[in-house]
């Protein structure tokens, strides 16, 4: 029984959660996926994973919604849907879904409560209808454990969004030898406290710190402060600014520096926190959710408590007592080959 794997592979000049996600499970799990099932247009080419084969739907938003409806005729099939929030699943909802098959379903945002309970009664009883068509939901956080037990009562399991990828090619950048450097990422919205970032950087640089600071900016200006963030990094020296980054020169501007820094408000696992710990980085994240472990903890918007962490830093010192650290908590997590074995065989078993 082959996976059928719904997502969005990423394009050039792009990089995301749900799109790396989708890259990297396609590539180190490709002996289980038949097809990876690409439903969204790009004006870029998409990178597919090499060995991977990837169908990737064209057309207007119909054309592409009858040829997604066809590929659920197939027998036999895992049909493993990523979306990034419980209203993706309003698409599922007419999809038939065949006796010899499997469904899992699995959202990679945080707050899926939040956009649920904004939906009238039709829409909340559509979701909870498609929910329970699935064979298996797979929660990537004890949040999104407590929205499904809320309105489902199909199987659900616990697993990383994390899959190590050793397959990208590095280039060379030339790091500061002098200086540490520090990297923000995210999208243009107010909930990665960018602004209130660079504030703090820049009063670290005004009391004679010195160090470098990657400003990586993508996707979407849903709030209207891109321009906002591009005229502060103007004005700071010790910025380098990059938008709409591919996962490549993305991962090389990681491995070239020594600290992440994410101040999420909102956030649902942070999987650049678990890339750069993995590339070796110390990171310092807001524990507005359970992090990746290894990750140094501050409350979110204590800006006080992370300038004073970072003086640490670039004092030399170690942030072990300073800051509370992530401890290891993926006992409960499963991979994805048990996932898709435990399907095969009709009995998931944790």
């Amino acid at each position: 029984m082959k996976v059928i794997l719904f997502g969005r592979l990423p394009a050039n000049g792009e990089v995301g959660g749900v799109t790396t996600f989708i890259y990297n499970l396609s590539l180190k799990y490709n002996e289980f996926v038949d097809t990876v099932v690409d439903f969204y247009p790009s004006n870029n080419d998409k990178i597919i994973p090499k060995g991977v084969n990837a169908r990737l739907l064209s057309g207007n938003y119909i054309v592409r919604f009858i040829k997604l409806y066809l590929l659920n005729f197939k027998r036999n099939r895992i049909y493993h849907y990523n979306f990034s929030s419980v209203k993706g699943l309003l698409l599922l909802f007419v999809f038939p879904k065949q006796k010899q098959s499997k469904w899992i379903i699995m959202l990679h945002n945080g707050e899926q409560e939040k956009v649920y309970n904004s939906f009238n009664k039709l829409k909340k009883n559509v979701i909870r209808k498609v929910f329970d068509k699935a064979d298996l939901i797979v929660s990537i956080s004890e949040k999104q454990d407590k929205f499904y037990h809320s309105v489902t009562n199909s199987k659900l399991c616990r697993a990383s969004p994390f899959i190590e990828n050793n397959a990208l090619p590095i280039k060379s950048l030339n790091k500061d030898k002098a200086n540490l450097c520090f990297v923000i990422a995210g999208y243009p919205t107010y909930i990665y406290r960018h602004i209130e970032t660079l504030n703090v950087f820049e009063s670290l640089w005004r009391q004679g710190y010195r160090f470098k600071l990657f400003v990586c900016i993508y996707g979407l200006d849903h709030d209207g402060i891109l321009d906002k963030i591009y005229s502060r990094v103007k004005e700071l020296s010790f910025v380098e600014f990059y938008s709409h980054l591919d996962a490549e020169n993305f991962q090389n501007i990681l491995l070239h520096s020594d600290f992440y820094v994410r101040m999420n408000a909102v956030d649902s696992y942070g999987l650049v926190v678990a890339e750069a710990l993995h590339l070796g980085l110390k990171v310092i994240t807001t524990n507005v959710c359970k992090r990746y472990p290894g990750a140094y903890l501050v409350d979110v918007d204590d800006f006080y408590k992370l300038e004073e962490a970072l003086k640490v830093c670039l004092s030399g010192g170690s942030l072990d007592g300073v800051l509370e650290m992530e401890l290891d908590g993926s006992s409960s997590a499963v991979t994805f080959s048990h996932i898709y074995d435990s399907l095969k065989a009709s009995v998931f078993q944790l």
